[in-house]
Order: structure tokens, then C-alpha cells, then sequence
């Protein structure tokens, strides 16, 4: 809420176009998905604050030279 990494998002470089944004929690549960790179992710999910922790994202990229390519990581939550 002090406006420094209030939000979480893929910078791309090097990379085409997005094909997805997702982030999941631990459970598996889609938490935040898009395909719109301009969007990003706000600790919530259905409006709702997200408890503290680590969620999981994946991020489908078609690189350069067309290929698809599929980034794997990992976000802590804090506040």
C-alpha cells in the first residue's frame, strides 16, 4: 500500500508476445490469469486480500524467433 511493488508482472524482454499470466496458490487455485502484459497482479482475488505467503506463477511466451517457451517461478506476498 505504499505504492512500491504493490503490483506483480512479467517485464519482457527479448520476447514476441505473451500467450499467459497466471498465478496460483498453494492449493492450485487460479488466483489472477491474463493474456494482456499491461495487466498485473494485486494481491487479490475476487476483490478479496490474499492471505501472506508464496503463490506460484507461469507465464506462456512465444519468443523471437516464434518459438513457445513456458516460465515457471514463484512470488511471496507480504504486506
Amino acid at each position: 500500500g505504499d505504492g512500491l511493488n504493490d503490483r506483480f508482472r512479467p517485464l519482457l524482454v527479448g520476447y514476441r508476445s505473451v500467450r499467459y499470466f497466471r498465478i496460483y496458490n498453494r492449493y492450485g487455485q487460479e488466483m489472477f490469469s491474463t493474456t494482456d502484459i499491461s495487466q498485473s497482479w494485486d494481491g487479490r482475488f475476487n476483490g478479496q486480500l490474499q492471505e501472506i505467503g508464496v503463490y506460484y506463477w507461469m507465464l506462456g511466451l512465444v519468443d523471437r524467433f516464434g518459438k513457445d517457451t513456458v516460465l515457471k517461478g514463484d512470488v511471496t506476498l507480504i504486506r
